[in-house]
């Protein structure tokens, strides 16, 4: 997979002070899914998804990325068939702005979250959501940080590099990037640690 996934994976084993489970926000199709629960050791991974499609964005949708209302609507049956054998993954069916407490769904610390709700309203949703979790040292990957070559960069990012900044001048929170990674075929996606003050 062409894409930062393993290097978050591999970062994840690495760092003894990353601590908890695993979210995603965005299963879709189930493919990173499987990735990270088959690279990672001894964390269960709970995953997030609409399996309706992308919803309306308020922030413009970016030209040349396929973003609009109702695209990359994945199939809830098969990425659960996908998923199937995978006993450290719970999935739940649930939009961003549906979230409730960490704890309905099981999850209490969190060592790190996989990011691609592509648009700024899920994403911040989910920072949101992962805010009440308990962490002090977390790792964030995003798939949609920055452009391909062939789009506006601008308006791309608007969406989850946007999100997370507002996120961090909400909280105040620490942060540094890792790594990121820009080819042809992946766009530009980044791995994050974030510390609580």
């Amino acid at each position: 997979m062409t894409s930062l996934i393993n290097e978050f994976c591999d970062l994840i084993q690495k760092d003894i002070e990353l601590v908890g489970d695993i979210l995603e926000f965005g299963t879709g199709s189930g493919d990173s899914t499987r990735t990270i629960s088959t690279r990672t050791i001894g964390k269960k991974i709970i995953t997030f998804d609409g399996f309706v499609g992308l919803p309306k964005t308020e922030k413009g949708i970016p030209k040349e990325t396929g973003w609009d209302e109702g695209n990359l609507k994945f199939d809830y049956n098969n990425t659960i068939l996908k998923l199937s054998k995978y006993e450290k993954v719970k999935i739940y069916k649930c939009m961003s702005w549906e979230l409730t407490e960490p704890s309905d769904y099981g999850i209490d610390e969190v060592s790190s979250v996989n990011f691609d709700f592509d648009l700024y309203e899920g994403t911040l949703d989910a920072l949101r959501f992962v805010q009440k979790c308990k962490w002090e040292k977390i790792l964030f990957r995003f798939d949609d940080w920055g452009a391909y070559h062939f789009q506006v960069a601008e308006e791309v990012d608007k969406h989850e590099k946007a999100a997370f900044y507002d996120w961090i001048n909400e909280t105040n929170y620490s942060f540094r990037e890792l790594k990121n990674y820009t080819n042809l075929s992946s766009g530009l996606q980044t791995i994050i640690e974030v510390k609580r003050k």
